[in-house]
Parts: C-alpha cells; sequence; structure tokens
C-alpha cells in the first residue's frame, strides 16, 4: 500500500511527532512509529493523523482487520478526509469484498481534496467498477481524469490508468497515456515501465514487431538498473530454498512426478527469448511438455523445466517475506502448468 499521510488539519506541535512517526515507518521502525502514534492518542481525543499512522503501522505489520478497525475511527473522527475512505477500499478490496471497497472508493473521489489524492481515488474507483463487471461506469470514470500530457507528470498513476484502459479495450487511449510518459519524464525507471505499457498495449493490438521493440528496451533498461542495484538482492540459492520449501507444500504424489522436473533460477529471460516474443517481465516460465500430455504423445518429464527469474521476482517483492511468497506463488503456477492446469483454472485458484 502506498502511505500518503497528508492531513486536512492545519499544523501544530503535534504534527511533528506524526512526521516523525512517518520517517519511522518508512525506514523499517514499526514499532517506534506505533509508539509515536499511541503517544498522540493517549494525551487526547482520538486524533485522525495519529489514526492514520496507527493503522499504517498494523498493515504493515499484515494485521488488516486491526487496520480497518482504526481505520473505521479515523473516518468516524475526520468524516471528510478522503485517505482513510481510500485506504479502507484498498484493505476490503484484498479481502474480496468488493461492493464495500467500491463504496469507500466512491466515497474517497467525492471528498478528496488534493489533486494526487484525487487522481489515486478516481483510477482505483474506476478499477472497482471495471472489476465488478460495469465497464461503462469505468469509462466514465476514467473520462475524469486529466488529458494524457498531464496526467503523465505522474508517471505511475498515468501507467495504471493506460492499463485499465487496455483492460477495457481503448488500445489507443492505453497507447497515447504510455507514449505521454515516455515523452515527459526522465526519470529511467519511470520509462522503462511505459515502455513495457507499451509493449502491452502492441501485444493487445497485434502488432508483434512493436511488442517486442518496446519489450526488448525493458530488458535491456532492467538489466542495466539491476547491475547498479544497492538495494536487496537474494541470490541465487536463497531463491532455490524458497523455491524447495514451496514444493514441500505440495502432496508426495506430486512431488515424485515433479522430481525429474529441474527447477532452474535465472536473473532474466533472455534477450533472445525477448526477441522471440517472451515477456522481458515474466516471473517464472514453464518449458516442455505438460504431464497429461506424456501420457499419449510419450514424451518424458525430462524434458521440462520450470525457470524463475530472480530479479523480476524481487521487482515486485522487495524483501524477504515477500519474495519467499511471490516465489512459492510463482512455483505452484508453473507447476500447474506441468499438470496440465490452464492459465483460467490457475486463476480460479488464486495462482494468478
Amino acid at each position: 500500500m502506498e502511505y500518503e499521510n497528508e492531513s486536512p488539519e492545519a499544523e501544530s506541535p503535534m504534527d511533528e511527532r506524526i512526521g516523525k512517526g512517518w520517517t519511522l515507518l518508512e525506514s523499517g521502525d514499526v514499532d517506534g512509529a506505533r509508539e509515536l502514534a499511541g503517544l498522540v492518542l493517549e494525551e487526547g481525543e482520538p486524533d485522525a493523523d495519529a489514526l492514520l499512522l496507527k493503522a499504517a503501522c498494523e498493515r504493515e505489520d499484515g494485521d488488516d482487520e486491526a487496520a480497518l478497525e482504526v481505520l473505521a475511527e479515523a473516518i468516524k473522527q475526520d468524516p471528510e478526509w478522503a485517505t482513510p475512505r481510500l485506504w479502507t477500499a484498498e484493505l476490503l478490496l484484498l479481502q474480496g469484498r468488493g461492493v464495500e471497497a467500491l463504496k469507500h472508493a466512491r466515497a474517497a473521489v467525492e471528498l478528496a481534496d488534493d489533486e494526487d489524492e484525487f487522481l489515486a481515488a478516481v483510477i482505483f474507483r474506476s478499477t472497482l467498477e471495471f472489476e465488478s463487471d460495469n465497464p461503462a461506469a469505468a469509462k466514465a470514470g476514467l473520462e475524469e481524469l486529466p488529458p494524457a500530457d498531464v496526467l503523465a507528470t505522474t508517471p505511475e498513476m498515468a501507467l495504471e490508468a493506460a492499463e485499465l484502459h487496455l483492460a477495457l479495450g481503448q488500445t489507443e487511449k492505453a497507447r497515447e497515456l504510455a507514449q505521454a510518459v515516455v515523452d515527459a519524464n526522465e526519470d529511467e525507471e519511470a520509462v522503462t515501465d511505459a515502455w513495457y505499457t507499451i509493449g502491452l498495449v502492441e501485444e493487445a493490438a497485434g502488432d508483434e514487431k512493436a511488442k517486442r521493440r518496446a519489450w526488448l528496451k525493458v530488458h535491456d533498461a532492467d538489466a542495466k538498473a539491476a547491475e547498479g542495484s544497492e538495494g536487496f538482492v537474494a541470490d541465487e540459492d536463497e531463491v532455490a530454498a524458497m523455491a524447495e520449501s514451496a514444493v514441500e507444500e505440495l502432496p508426495v504424489k506430486a512431488r515424485k512426478l515433479l522430481k525429474n522436473v529441474p527447477i532452474l533460477i535465472a536473473d532474466f529471460p533472455s534477450r533472445e527469448e525477448v526477441t522471440e516474443g517472451l515477456d522481458p517481465r515474466l516471473l517464472g516460465l514453464f518449458r516442455g511438455t505438460p504431464l497429461p500430455d506424456t501420457e499419449t504423445l510419450g514424451a518424458g518429464p525430462a524434458l521440462t523445466q520450470i525457470v524463475l527469474y530472480r530479479h523480476n521476482l524481487q521487482r515486485v517483492a522487495p524483501d524477504d517475506a515477500s519474495l519467499a511468497d511471490e516465489v512459492r506463488t510463482t512455483l505452484l503456477h508453473e507447476t500447474g502448468h506441468f499438470f496440465g492446469l490452464d492459465e483460467e483454472e490457475l486463476t480460479a485458484m488464486g495462482l494468478d
């Protein structure tokens, strides 16, 4: 969850402690941040700023139910503040409570008085409308956003909107937004993300050459960024150990069938594979013949392998705990392909 702690309240001495709490939270000191929030809350009437910080601490610790309870207090304390509504919607969606999430997202749009908050609320509400099988409402919501060249100055939001346009079948609008991000930004990460979205757009449009050109830019930029990375980096042995733990969750019979299927760790798909059309940000890949086909075609499991792409996994999971979860999900997804399951079946199992 992105933490936006701007409050409609005027600055006060109390706000300085809350600001320090946010700094502690962003540095990973959850207990320190929670202590400061608690001190503020103990001194007087419930404070919406302190409650928001406390909710962020609960969320960081993985206690979504506690976070929702605190956010409900924050909404009660300051019913005109959009941020607690938006956070509540995000958490409810994670719990599969889409109808309730949409209610709060709609309220957040109406209450937002900060530009970034408004943009985030509109895009999130439109996403929920789409997921609620109401594409007309989702399209109408996206029409509330500023023109592409203006939205491009907030690249993350622009690309979220572009991907939603793409999901709605509006490829030209998606392409326009992604290209606007390329044109308006000097930040290499934002531009690379935009080229990745352009590749998705061209794939949807059926232009394989344009897709591959865009994704080669992504591959080269991601590889260059990985070389200079000073952040969290798990080595091959660590990722392999996470994969082995995931395999151990499978039934004994499934583990026996997988015994001769090697699990390989690579940094990224190769440049040659991307040239052939493979997604440069793929998390994992099953290669070979699915098990059901070996029974009829006579192919052996030695022809198969599962590949996990280390840097791509770390790109979406920037710490040990989240990386282990992502490795598990990706490995089980690719294992599902080995056992003959298709993408729809894997999505229904929560392995998308």
